[in-house]
């Protein structure tokens, strides 16, 4: 026991938020207070295999005519081995998913086996899930996926192919990306065939870089004629999407956009103000978006943010406060 206690690290954080409502484009109701707690244990069962388990608590309360109500879940979002040996690296169990059709929080889980195989300059990634689970929802069944990853004179590529067996959907994405004096640039193009002749198509620029003490980003996408979201999950967290908080830019059909990010420390605190800009299939669409942040201490953080958005004629405002403890 004393063993297997000096074996184990723990993490995770503790977050709360109030999220507030106005106007057509966002929820209905008008404030929602969420609580989050994640707890992480991974512990080394030997020299070669490595148990993890992660459980996350959500409470949310939402509060307003059109939509109130309480949901509370406790979800044991991951629980799996990892066997690492100089041949391949195999995750078992349920895990994130590694791929970029899946979001980067975390938040989206599955069931199944990961391998991770260096080949020389590169590795490759094998993976087959019985389930794929977004928020405590099934979003896909029976998922097998490939990637590619390497490097090239400084240049990383990847290169996914993902199919979803139930709906025999693939989904392929070759990214790009790399850092020039001090600039970096990342690149992606992601297509999902649905067997029908639809277009469902992600092409994503990024650029970011640092004047002095401010940091800038300026992204273009533009997205097939019938839609751009080639995600399994739907989740703007994809590195697949690029989009605020209202104009989810990549899930909208025969979309062009740009975005343009700024940011500096303005004292002990961080201010961003973000611009997205475009038009889909004929109606524009813009938001503009003020954040704030303030790390009281390494482990303790405060931020808000405000977003004016418009999408044609209807008009809509969103905001959040945050508090978070990480551990």
């Amino acid at each position: 026991l004393s063993d297997s206690i000096k074996n184990t690290d723990m993490s995770g954080y503790l977050r709360l938020r109030l999220n507030t409502t106005h106007g057509q484009l966002g929820a209905a109701s008008v404030q929602a207070n969420e609580i989050k707690a994640v707890l992480n244990f991974k512990s080394k069962v030997n020299d070669q295999v490595t148990a993890n388990m992660k459980f996350v608590a959500v409470n949310d309360d939402d509060i307003g005519a059109a939509n109130s109500g309480k949901t509370a879940d406790l979800q044991l979002n991951q629980a799996n081995f990892t066997i690492a040996t100089s041949a391949a690296t195999i995750i078992a169990g349920r895990q994130t998913s590694p791929t970029p059709f899946t979001a980067n929080n975390g938040d989206t889980v599955s069931t199944g086996l990961t391998a991770l195989i260096p080949a020389g300059p590169a590795t490759i990634a094998a993976a087959h899930y019985n389930d794929v689970t977004s928020n405590g929802s099934i979003d896909a069944n029976s998922v097998s996926g490939l990637g590619v990853l390497f490097s090239v004179a400084n240049v990383n590529l990847e290169a996914w192919y993902v199919e979803q067996d139930s709906s025999n959907n693939e989904r392929t994405a070759f990214l790009a990306s790399t850092k020039v004096a001090g600039v970096s640039i990342s690149a992606h193009h992601a297509e999902l065939d649905a067997g029908t002749t639809a277009e469902v198509e992600n092409t994503q620029l990024v650029v970011s870089g640092k004047a002095g003490a401010v940091s800038l980003t300026a992204g273009v996408v533009t997205t097939g004629k019938n839609g751009g979201d080639t995600t399994l999950d739907g989740d703007t967290d994809s590195k697949l999407l690029l989009a605020l908080e209202g104009a989810a830019t990549s899930q909208a059909a025969d979309a062009d956009a740009v975005l343009l990010v700024a940011s500096a420390p303005v004292g002990p605190v961080k201010a961003t103000i973000a611009y997205l800009d475009g038009d889909t299939a004929g109606t524009d669409f813009d938001e503009t978006k003020l954040s704030v942040s303030y790390k009281m201490s390494k482990n303790f953080a405060l931020s808000a943010w405000f977003s004016d958005q418009t999408f044609g004629t209807v008009d809509a405002e969103e905001s959040r406060i945050e508090a978070k403890y990480s551990f």
